[in-house]
């Protein structure tokens, strides 16, 4: 069952005939934001699912009819019926388990149609709050697999489904995913060419970022939507919507995303993992394709499924443990541009100089666990094996200051950037002092 909507005077009515008599309208079952679908019954007495393309911000109806409501907009709405009925029949041609059958494409009334099988079964949204209790964990898993080997499919053949939301997603009475409404879909478009024929569809907390700025569109658009959608029958609400998460990263702010764990949901971290990594901002960073991502859910790639911070692993207290995780990921999200951009700058300025300086590369420099420079490692290691050998009784409580690691080249900081890092340390560090705590002296050196 759909979800509803009242009728408008958008709407078909009911009674309304198609196609010489073929369809018979019963009435709405939901409304986007480029068309509008029907419960209908054909001529063979089948009850069947009938969408129009109604795109809203560009036409009217007047009877039955659909025109352009005003004439300037009549190039637009022209070529939007064009690509739907175009998609239409590529969609005609797809046949999968996981993917609504179409019946016919049509063109009526000024507009065109979409004839599809009526599947018996409830949408995600629908599920998730009527009946949450109908979803366990090895199910959810099932579900996103079923899910992913249709996308699979459909990017396979070409085509990014573009509207994957809770309502977009079927459950039916055996508990099998059948995705619908392909509305919005479009060609997988060469690079160059991305903007060829796109439809402009967008939803808050399933859209991907690119789908607000109008960029680039691939797979893993598709793959972020089914990310959110899976997060939403996961936790019951979607993620934040990305053109807000930009607006904050670009802020220099913390992503407000906040990624899915295992101890909060009770489901194994590999599932959790993979939906966090598909609902990356940066589309490089998601998983390039549906198979990659079922790849981690069998654990083909487990290390890459389920990073786990060095640092947060050494502490015995899980608060604390959280803390670190926290400020381990805040922190790389917040300088991951910056960085990337100032060792650019560094390698021009390096290249530019080259062969004229003759300089011999800087050693590597060697920092403790919270990044201060370690000058004299001689006398740095003497500490550590006379921490080592000291007796229980006169072993101090462990300073972070005494950990040893060795690491790459740490860029220097700027001075505007300077505060805000001793800030979130200093921070973090008030908040361990008063706990008590077991930890190694050192890290192990693999």
């Amino acid at each position: 069952m759909l979800s509803k909507t009242a009728d408008t005077d958008e709407d078909l009515r009911a009674g309304t005939q198609l196609l010489r008599g073929q369809y018979d309208i019963y009435g709405p079952l939901a409304k986007g934001g480029f068309g509008i679908t029907y419960l209908a019954r054909d001529s063979l007495d089948r009850k069947v699912v009938i969408k129009e393309c109604f795109p809203h911000a560009f036409c009217i109806r007047i009877g039955s009819n659909v025109a352009p409501a005003k004439p300037h907009l009549a190039p637009e709405f022209d070529r939007i019926v064009r690509q739907f009925k175009s998609e239409a029949l590529r969609l005609a041609a797809l046949t999968h388990p996981r993917i609504v059958s179409v019946h016919q494409v049509f063109e009526e009334n000024g507009t065109a149609f979409l004839a599809m099988e009526h599947i018996q079964g409830d949408d995600l949204f629908t599920i998730v709050e009527d009946q949450p209790d109908r979803l366990n964990a090895t199910m959810i898993k099932s579900l996103l697999i079923e899910a992913l080997e249709a996308v699979e499919y459909i990017h396979k053949q070409g085509l990014l489904h573009r509207d994957l939301a809770p309502d977009n997603v079927l459950l039916s009475a055996d508990n099998h995913v059948t995705l619908i409404d392909f509305g919005a879909a479009t060609e997988l478009c060469a690079p160059g060419h991305e903007e060829d024929g796109k439809l402009l569809l967008v939803k808050d907390g399933y859209s991907p970022y690119e789908f607000y700025c109008d960029g680039a569109q691939d797979a893993s658009s598709d793959l972020y939507a089914l990310a959110a959608t899976f997060h939403y029958v996961i936790t019951g609400y979607s993620p934040p919507d990305s053109h807000s998460r930009m607006a904050t990263i670009e802020a220099g702010q913390r992503d407000p995303f906040v990624p899915l764990t295992a101890d909060a949901w009770g489901i194994e971290q590999a599932v959790l993992s993979s939906i966090n990594l598909a609902l990356s901002m940066d589309r490089d960073t998601r998983p390039g394709s549906a198979s990659v991502w079922l790849d981690l859910l069998e654990g083909t790639q487990a290390e890459a499924a389920a990073p786990v911070a060095p640092a947060a692993a050494m502490w015995s207290d899980p608060i604390i443990a959280d803390e670190i995780a926290q400020l381990v990921s805040t922190t790389n999200s917040a300088l991951a541009e910056r960085l990337t951009e100032k060792r650019k700058k560094d390698a021009k300025r390096k290249g530019a100089k080259g062969s004229q300086s003759g300089n011999p590369p800087k050693p590597k420099q060697l920092v403790d666990l919270f990044g201060n420079p370690i000058h004299d490692l001689e006398a740095f290691m003497r500490d550590q094996n006379d921490t080592q050998d000291a007796t229980p009784d006169e072993t101090p409580d462990p300073q972070p200051e005494d950990l040893e690691v060795e690491a790459s080249p740490v860029p220097e900081a700027s001075e505007d950037e300077a505060p805000e890092h001793q800030t979130m340390l200093g921070s973090l560090l008030g908040r361990m002092r008063p706990r008590k705590r077991t930890m190694p002296s050192a890290i192990p050196q693999n």
